[in-house]
């Protein structure tokens, strides 16, 4: 069976997990609520439409995810997802790998590793 290449990104998109609890609605009284201080974690910001959630940005903390997250709000985005991590490599790890499976629209980079850490995001 021969895909185009946009079939074959939509199919893997499909396939395709954030592994994150949400989504949930991106406001401070949400995310004071829902997410745990002091917390590695990541998380993905969007919005859902159909019951899909659509990914516009994907992110990580390496020290408080709730304080990233309330940094984040001026973005304007409606919904959110997060997950903890118990290291800063998985963070970092699934952070790339969430990257490379949705291609956020919003990442314009590739991750950054945590400092004093040499790896990349490949």
């Amino acid at each position: 069976m021969d895909m185009t290449n946009y079939q074959w990104f939509m199919e893997k998109r499909k396939m395709a997990s954030l592994n994150m609890f949400g989504p949930y609605r991106f406001n401070e009284e949400t995310i004071k609520k829902v997410v745990s201080k002091n917390k590695i974690g990541n998380y993905a910001l969007g919005y859902s439409k159909d019951g899909t959630f659509y990914v516009k940005y994907v992110g990580r903390s390496d020290t408080d995810l709730l304080v990233e997250l309330i940094a984040r709000l001026a973005k304007g985005h409606s919904q959110f997802k997060f997950s903890y991590a118990s290291t800063r490599l998985e963070a970092f790890r699934k952070e790339c790998r969430n990257y490379k499976d949705f291609t956020p629209s919003e990442n314009k980079i590739a991750p950054a590793a945590p400092e004093g850490v040499n790896v990349q995001c490949n």
